[in-house]
């Protein structure tokens, strides 16, 4: 799992250690591919949290394709703020929110 600061999909230099192991263990297994789950918190409209969580599993693709994964492998869903667990007042819940889930699938 990917998190985000608020209002932006880029990704923090924390998780490169985090993505380079995704990325040696698709290396690996050249039939795996990748399920990129994106959310948003609860502040903003619907429409906007869409975007936004398109924007953060794109976020992650795009910095597994530059790394060498084929697009084809990859799989992106937006799911904005569904899902979301911590009211909107809640800031420090609220980072938890922001999210991408990665799941790697064998083939």
């Amino acid at each position: 799992m990917v998190q985000f600061r608020t209002a932006t999909a880029d990704i923090e230099p924390v998780y490169t250690h985090q993505l380079q192991q995704i990325l040696a263990l698709l290396s690996q297994q050249p039939s795996a591919h990748v399920e990129l789950f994106g959310f948003a918190d609860k502040r903003g409209t619907s429409d906007t949290n869409k975007t936004l969580s398109l924007s953060r599993s794109q976020a992650i693709a795009s910095y597994l394709i530059n790394n060498g994964i084929a697009h084809e492998r990859i799989n992106i869903m937006a799911r904005g703020e569904n899902d979301a667990q911590y009211a909107q007042h809640d800031n420090e819940g609220l980072f938890f929110d922001r999210r991408v889930i990665i799941n790697v699938k064998a083939s």
